[in-house]
């Protein structure tokens, strides 16, 4: 073995002897080397919220809130907003109250007091400030402490105990029982915690104690001049500190009575920046804060160190201002300094799960922006590779950084460096930059010395990427593929250039086996003991790989820039893909790195992601959890021996280890800060139910009409900058807790009544966690209609409703019963009814027929001459009987139709006058014969209206055959028709007032009622059908009118009835349109008519009687109306229709008479098939029947009947009509032939005929100067036979056809002369006459003038 030489062993023995030095100065050091603990503060300013950055006072009140006092008001913090509260004056006007010192007194209660002295309290449940009267009723007041029991004041130098409870003072002399010092001494300050109470005198200094009652006392020599200090402040280890303007602090044990001096004049540890001590407070770890108009000043009693600290810009976490005007320790041990210029300052007890290493000028801050890389060194020391500032050094012993650039001799070839890996087998650290190549320092000689492309040639490119040790070499990504350095030969080579030369790799990992390299879209892997390198497709095609890398399990693990994290288990041969779509919080990965317990921890671009890859679950913490990175770098993360975790980014880097020394586990107090309302902030009395603070409402209710509330709340958590986390549901409302964020209120809407519970949730790191949690019930008041006192009366409502339902119900039942009975008893009644209304209207019908061959024979009989007197008187009582049942007849049909809703009106617009008086002149002779008085009062002449004349007729008819029936002889009837207004005001609008009054018998009261019924009878009258007034009525009511009666009995009675008679009261359908044939009259006249002789037709001149042909089915009927009318026509009889046509076939007569009901062919299908068969078109029709009414009638004269006449009738009638049809004829032809211009519509009776006229004289006219026009020209022209034309123009014009052409030729030839378009020759010629000698000839004879002698010429 080689010796060393002597200076060689020298040499090494000082080198060991100075390690040995150096280590147990480290090791051991003294109390007053021990580095000082450097201090971070979170600064509220007035960015923050604060009014003002002087802060005078600082408390915590029992709830949690920290209230501060600054310039102009207090103000209430919550750890996220300062709340700022009014204050009102004694007088209740609004002030401000500039505080000097806060107090919370043992009952909870904040007071303030003022700069004028004055002391207000808060009001919790108003949340105001108002005047404290107990304390400012003893004003001055110069001090005062807080206790227990209540308040020590110091008044006029004396200081006393008030009790709050019943404001009773006594001076401490007394209460204490202090007989040595006299009761006139000064006292000058006092100070009291939960043990000790401490007060002075000039020299003397009285400290009691509250648990044992024992008094201490001690005396300051004169040079100690006790008097000058003011301030007293006890602590934990039973310390007294008095502070002086001058002479700095004193600091007094009560068990040792030892006294230490501090001033700003003595050096080490009773050193302070200032002799103006402004507050004292002990913090959890029995450190005494020192607030001074120069710094802060901490005490440490176990080491008895004092540390200083001032604002230094360099460290933008110090102190941000040096006067320190307060200092407090709230009840998790944070420290609150309240300072002039800087507002807040606050540090935090709270060990933070985050370690930040923030970038600055400090000893311990990290020199640059943008961390690249980091590692460790073999002795513990941290090294941080910048992208912006080179490489820092951070010695775990000091806690200093040590900064290595670019800027000297000894320096970094380039600043920006991208990977750093120490080699413990020669204490270098190997450093990757970009454009600079490779820089390799020495850790013990902190030389460097460079491997680039200028000194290495087989350095081929000097853009290095990353490292990584396997075996012994060192294996070196770089811009244009892999290098290797052998650390046994020093020597450079090419990984397969022929595989991946040109590529960029970015990224390098191990496994036991095999190195993996990563390029922006391929995964390689490399096996060093075969040489092989693969592209390993285990993984889908990426498009931006960050970094590959392993875990402890030999997993590979990928991270992309656009499609998440990918796991590749080569045992189970499985890949796993975490991204957002599978609910992983990012797709653009950073750097990942395996925590001890399994988790893995992934920055991100949302935030440094915790996650577990088995269950997938995972929690996410940003900016507001304390991490100040504003984004990660590129695979800059890194996991050092101690197990801690490093992730860097922009703006420095954090660290943490979820094993070494874990945070305590606070429990936080969630308070409710606000309520809003339709987000209106609510004060306590804005409600009927809010009369206190939120925070101290245990239920809050609302009304229903209040359902869109907001709920703010904070957990008042002060320890970090770490914002907490938050969840929250509203039981009766949501079903499952609301995901964990930091939004510290919550909205909700649309609350229906009812209770709910709202709950909420702080975490903080961890999502795990559970910090606090607080509950408040909410009530939403239902309407009053939905309360329990309108259900009740609902619930009455609803009984009185269900039994009135039920009794409803049984009586509707009765009801129905009952009118379900009355229902069928009134169809019996109806169909009783029916079949009797039937039964009598078949009786009617049959009685119509027998009534004819009664009345006919009769008259015929009356009108001869030889017939005795006695038999003639039989056969008129015979007469008029069979005349009285004609009249029941026809009313009982007519009765059915009304009932049946078949009769209908048939208005016309007519004079009545004539009528009126034609049917009271009918009851003249019976009026005479019965000696009553008949009256009369009707219309002057010339008023024309709207009625119904046949039912006007029936109804007067009526009312006076009832009259003259109860009217005893010598009695009066008076019948009066008047037209009346219906409106006063209108003259336009007129009614029919028809009354019948008589002086008979008259009607009882309780048969009023009845007397319009059908078949009702009077008591006194057995003699009526009872279908008379019910009759009347019925035809009151179908014509729109309205009937009344009066009556007193034995005095008479009076019906009256009003009829509308306006054209406007009627539809278009009412008016009568058929023209006026006949109106069947009542008795006598009927007789007057009857007895006239006709002399209108004299039949003697016919040269031949006319034939008849009648159609009856009744062959008695039959045989009598030939025998009447045989006399004066040639009859030819059938007894129905189809008969009626056979017998056509061989004669053709000039009337038929024929009934309506006939067997197999009835008389209204004969007329059709007569009136539409152009052969016997011509031949005028007399319809028989017994079926009365309008309609019948319209039906009958609508198939072109010529007439119509009711059963039963008298021969002479029927007689008289047949010749006046017969006479009409004549007239026509007579006309035809001596006038020129006869219309066409006067010439014929049917439209079949009116076309064959037309059209004959048409083709006559267009031929007419034809000479050739005759009658076989017609006849070709007409296509019909020479018969039918001859038969045809007989009985519409009177001649043959011949004489037809000539008529009409001669017709246009005195049109041609008259208009004096032609002489008499050129007419002749123009008409189709051979020569004007024969035109002569034929008009002589047709005119009985010549053309000269017609034409005067």
């Amino acid at each position: 073995m080689k010796q060393l030489s002597l200076h060689q062993k020298k040499w090494r023995i000082k080198h060991i002897l100075l390690i040995i030095i150096i280590f147990l100065h480290i090791a051991i050091p003294s109390n007053a080397q021990k580095i000082k603990t450097p201090l971070e503060f979170t600064h509220y300013t007035t960015k923050d919220g604060l009014q003002s950055a002087y802060i005078k006072s600082i408390v915590q009140d029992s709830d949690g809130f920290i209230w501060v006092a600054d310039r102009n008001d207090v103000l209430r913090f919550d750890g996220e907003n300062f709340s700022k509260f009014p204050a009102y004056d004694a007088s209740g006007k609004q002030t401000k109250l500039y505080c000097q010192k806060l107090f919370v007194t043992s009952d909870s209660i904040l007071l303030g007091r003022t700069n004028l002295k004055e002391f207000y309290y808060f009001d919790s449940k108003t949340e105001c400030f108002l005047p404290y009267k107990l304390l400012n009723d003893l004003n001055p007041i110069q001090e005062i402490a807080t206790s227990s029991k209540g308040f020590w004041i110091k008044k006029s130098n004396k200081i006393f105990f008030l009790d709050p409870k019943n404001g009773y003072i006594e001076n401490i002399l007394h209460k204490l029982q202090i007989k040595q010092t006299p009761e006139n001494a000064n006292l000058y300050t006092v100070s009291v915690n939960n043990k000790w109470l401490v007060f002075n005198s000039e020299n003397q200094l009285y400290c009691y104690n509250l648990e044992n009652e024992e008094l201490i006392t001690h005396t300051f020599s004169s040079e100690e001049n006790l008097i000058q200090y003011e301030l007293l402040f006890l602590d934990s280890k039973q310390n007294i500190w008095l502070s002086s303007f001058y002479s700095g602090i004193l600091k007094f044990n009560l068990k040792s009575k030892k006294c230490i001096h501090f001033s700003k004049s003595k050096n080490g540890n009773c050193h302070l920046p200032s002799n103006f001590i402004h507050s004292f407070s002990e913090d959890q770890l029995g450190r005494i804060w020192i607030g001074t108009e120069y710094g802060l000043a901490v005490y440490d009693n176990e080491l008895e160190k004092m540390s200083i600290y001032n604002h230094q810009f360099s460290n933008p976490k110090g102190l941000n201002s040096d006067p320190i005007y307060d200092t407090y320790c709230d009840k998790h041990g944070n420290i609150w300094l309240g300072t002039y210029f800087g507002g807040i300052n606050l540090w935090s007890n709270n060990k933070t799960f985050f370690q930040k290493w923030t970038p600055g000028l400090g000893e311990g801050q990290i020199k640059g922006d943008v961390v690249r890389c980091i590692t460790e060194d073999n002795t513990g020391n941290l090294w941080i590779g910048l992208e912006d500032k080179g490489l820092n050094k951070y010695s775990r012993l000091t806690g200093k950084v040590t900064h290595f650039t670019d800027k000297y001799n000894n320096r970094l070839s380039y600043n920006n460096l991208h990977d750093i890996i120490f080699i413990d087998d020669t204490n270098e650290l190997w450093i990757a930059t970009y454009t600079g190549g490779i820089n390799v320092l020495n850790v013990q000689t902190n030389k460097f010395h460079y491997f680039n492309r200028e000194n290495t040639p087989e350095l081929f490119v000097n853009d290095i990427c990353m490292f990584e040790k396997y075996g012994d070499s060192i294996y070196i990504a770089t811009y244009s593929g892999i290098l290797i350095y052998s650390l046994k030969d020093k020597t450079f080579r090419k990984l397969k250039p022929n595989r991946i030369n040109n590529i960029v790799v970015s990224s390098i990992c191990k496994t036991k086996d095999a190195l993996w390299f990563s390029a922006l879209n391929l995964i390689y892997k490399y096996v060093p003991e075969s040489d092989s390198l693969s592209i390993f497709d285990k993984f889908p095609e990426l498009h931006g790989i960050n970094f590959v890398k392993t875990d402890s399990k030999n997993k590979i693990w990928v991270g992309d820039c656009y499609d998440g994290l990918f796991c590749y288990n080569k045992e189970q041969d499985s890949l796993s893909h975490f991204y957002l779509e599978n609910g992983f919080p990012a797709n653009w990965i950073y750097s990942m790195e395996e925590g001890s317990d399994g988790w893995i921890w992934v920055g991100t671009d949302k935030g440094l992601v915790k996650f577990l890859p088995d269950s997938a679950k995972s929690i996410v913490y940003d900016n507001n959890s304390g991490i100040p990175i504003e984004q990660f770098n590129y695979n800059t993360s890194f996991t050092d021996s101690k197990a801690n975790i490093y992730f860097g980014g922009n703006g420095g880097m954090i660290s943490f280890n979820k094993d070494a020394d874990p945070p305590k586990l606070q429990k936080l107090s969630i308070v409710f800060t606000g309520v809003k309302l339709f987000n209106k902030l609510l004060k306590p009395g804005d409600l009927k139910n809010f009369d206190q603070s939120i925070n101290k409402l245990e239920k809050l209710i609302l009304k229903h009409d209040q359902n869109i509330i907001t709920l703010e709340f904070s957990a008042l958590s002060y320890a970090s900058n770490e914002k907490c986390k938050y969840s929250y549901y509203l039981d009766g409302f949501e079903k499952n807790w609301n995901e964990i964020s930091n939004r510290n209120s919550v909205t909700y809407t649309n609350l229906n009544p009812g209770k709910y519970t709202f709950k909420v949730k702080v975490f903080k790191d961890d999502y795990i966690v559970e910090y606090g949690k607080r509950e408040l019930q909410i009530i939403v008041l239902p309407p009053f209609w939905l309360t329990w006192w309108a259900y009740t009366i609902y619930f009455a409502i609803g009984v009185v409703l269900i039994f009135s339902i039920f009794r409803v119900g049984k009586n509707l039942e009765k009801s129905k019963f009952s009118a379900e009975f009355e229902h069928r008893e009134k169809l019996h009644n109806e169909e009783i009814h029916k079949i009797k209304m039937n039964f009598f209207t078949n009786i009617s019908h049959e009685l119509k027929t027998p009534l004819m061959l009664i009345l006919g024979p009769i008259n015929k009989i009356l009108e001869k001459q030889k017939i005795s007197p006695v038999v003639r008187r039989d056969l008129n009582n015979v007469e008029q009987n069979a005349e009285r049942l004609y009249t029941l007849t026809n009313q009982l049909l007519e009765f059915q139709k009304i009932e049946n809703s078949k009769e209908m009106l048939r208005v016309s617009n007519c004079d009545p006058t004539l009528f009126f008086n034609e049917i009271s002149s009918s009851f003249e002779s019976l009026a005479e014969s019965r000696s009553i008085l008949f009256q009369t009062d009707f219309p002057k002449e010339g008023e024309k209206i709207w009625i119904d004349l046949d039912k006007i007729d029936k109804i007067i008819f009526n009312l006076l055959s009832n009259a003259f029936k109860f009217t005893h002889e010598g009695g009066k009837i008076t019948l009066s028709i008047q037209l009346i207004k219906r409106f006063p005001s209108l003259n336009s609008c007129f009614d029919l007032l028809i009354t019948v009054k008589d002086s008979g018998r008259g009607i009882h009261p309780e048969e009023l009622d009845k007397i319009f019924e059908r078949y009702y009878q009077a008591k006194e009258n057995s003699n009526g059908s009872g279908i008379g007034l019910a009759y009347v009525k019925s035809l009151v009511t179908i014509h729109r009118g309205t009937i009344n009666v009066d009556s007193i009995v034995n005095t008479g009675t009076s019906f009256t009835v009003k009829i509308p008679i306006n054209k406007t009261d009627y539809t278009e359908n009412e008016f009568n349109t058929a023209p006026d044939q006949f109106i069947p009259h009542k008795e006598i006249p009927i007789l007057q008519i009857n007895k006239r002789k006709s002399n209108s037709i004299d039949m003697d001149i016919l040269s031949k009687k006319p034939h008849i042909l009648i159609v009856e089915d009744n062959i008695e009927l039959l045989d009598f109306l030939k025998e009447a009318l045989e006399e004066n026509f040639r009859i030819t009889t059938a007894i129905h229709g189809v008969d009626a046509l056979e017998k056509l076939e061989k004669i053709t007569p000039e009337l038929i008479v024929s009934d309506i009901m006939m067997p197999q062919m009835d008389g209204i299908q004969l007329t059709v098939q007569l009136k539409t068969n152009l052969k016997y078109s011509h031949i005028p029709i007399i319809l028989l029947t017994s079926r009365s009414g309008t309609k019948n009638k319209l039906e009958g004269l609508q198939t072109g009947a010529d007439f119509y006449i009711e059963k039963p009738f008298y021969p002479k009638l029927l007689e008289q009509n047949i010749k006046n049809i017969l006479n009409t004829r004549k007239n026509v032809i007579n006309k035809f032939k001596t006038e020129n211009n006869v219309a066409i519509e006067e010439m014929t009776i049917s439209e079949p005929d009116k076309i064959f006229l037309e059209r004959i004289i048409a083709i006559i006219r267009k031929n007419i100067s034809n000479p050739e026009l005759d009658v076989m020209f017609l006849i070709k022209e007409m296509s019909i036979s020479r018969t039918l034309l001859h038969t045809k123009l007989k009985n519409i014009v009177g001649c043959s056809s011949t004489e037809f052409i000539r008529s009409i030729r001669l017709k246009e030839a005195v049109k041609l002369i008259s208009s004096k378009k032609c002489n008499i020759s050129e007419a002749a010629y123009e008409t189709g006459f051979s020569s004007p000698q024969y035109f002569s000839k034929r008009f002589r004879e047709y005119f009985g003038k010549s053309p000269r002698e017609y034409f005067d010429i």
